[in-house]
Order: C-alpha cells, then structure tokens, then sequence
C-alpha cells in the first residue's frame, strides 16, 4: 500500500491545459472554493459515483 502522503503535484499536458485549466477556474467560480478544495471535491464525487453504479448492478 502506498502511504497517504499530504502533498500531491500534477501536471497538465501542453493539449490538456488550455481546456482542463479555464473549467477549474469557472468550477472555482461557481463554487466558491480553491483549487486544491475542488480536486478534493471532484475526487470524492467520482468515487461516489462509481460505488453508487457498482450497487445499481447487484
């Protein structure tokens, strides 16, 4: 298992930046939080709703 290290660093592609980058900021904008809150944000909201089509299949 890979420890649950605090910090994190990611990069954007040169292709990825200029669509990935202005939907952070908007996001941001709509939702009045950081960066770091909203990768946190969309994180866990992907991850629920992998568990939640997980459950619909059973």
């Amino acid at each position: 298992m890979i420890a649950n290290t605090p910090r994190f660093n990611m990069t954007y592609s040169k292709h990825e930046a200029p669509v990935v980058i202005p939907i952070e900021y908007e996001l941001m904008k709509q939702l009045g939080i950081d960066r770091s809150s909203l990768h946190k944000m969309a994180i866990k909201e992907f991850y629920n709703r992998r568990q939640q089509s997980t459950l619909n299949l059973i």
